[in-house]
């Protein structure tokens, strides 16, 4: 923590510049002892916009109630809740510099994490993560659960790495949560009447050309990467078969 003075127009508030570009502030006084203490009084973030004057503010107030002998209640002026909306806000921010798939983390929060948005992220324990693992593998697949989870992780991992969140613990990490292992080697095929009724609602689809990919994909048997490869010159016109 590399702690510097703030501004000599602010004496005794003292700034850390964090990595991910937040700002936190300290203040520096000596208590009823005369011993010196050095204490974080607010974290300038692209939501709270907290400032070197409201750091000075409250070392003012500091020094006011220790020379009236006033009770001394010294915390980081923070808001009670931290809503999880606002950690991943901050969280996106940065995996657009570092990360290729933040999109995928971006899809993953919009449509399965942002029933915690407004939850206070210190209020997340692991009982809520254990009912959103069995509520999600109803609808998607095993390996999508665990990306999902692994997402939240990461999310919450952040919070407590850049200091947006004290004295809380990653309920879903270092084995707590026991992760899905799903069957690489399970197949999944449609039935007759599963890929007919596939057609049938794809006729109705405005986009014809998806509808005529799935008829190719279906009576060949052919991957995806395979059937969108194809070119005409791979057709044989006379036999009407592939090359």
């Amino acid at each position: 923590m590399a702690l510097k003075p703030a501004s000599k127009k602010y004496a005794g508030v003292w700034t850390n510049d964090l990595k991910n570009g937040n700002v936190a502030y300290y203040i520096n006084y000596r208590d009823e002892f005369g011993k010196p203490v050095k204490k974080k009084v607010g974290v300038k973030t692209q939501q709270s916009n907290y400032t070197v004057k409201d750091a000075y503010d409250r070392l003012i107030e500091v020094k006011h109630k220790l020379s009236t002998g006033d009770e001394l209640t010294l915390k980081p002026q923070r808001k009670k809740k931290l809503p999880f909306s606002e950690v991943f806000e901050q969280y996106i921010e940065a995996a657009k510099l570092t990360k290729k798939t933040w999109k995928d983390d971006l899809s993953i929060y919009n449509v399965h994490l942002s029933v915690f948005a407004q939850r206070d992220i210190k209020s997340l324990k692991l009982k809520d993560f254990e009912e959103l693992q069995q509520a999600k593998v109803k609808d998607v697949s095993e390996k999508t659960v665990n990306n999902i989870l692994a997402t939240a992780r990461q999310i919450i991992n952040y919070a407590i790495k850049y200091e947006l969140v004290n004295n809380y613990i990653n309920p879903i990490s270092s084995g707590k949560l026991k992760m899905f292992k799903p069957d690489n080697q399970r197949n999944n095929f449609f039935t007759k009447e599963q890929a007919k009724q596939l057609l049938i609602d794809l006729q109705e689809h405005t986009n014809i050309s998806l509808y005529r990919l799935t008829v190719l994909l279906l009576y060949t048997g052919a991957r995806f990467s395979e059937v969108t490869g194809l070119r005409w010159s791979d057709i044989n016109l006379d036999t009407k078969m592939e090359w």
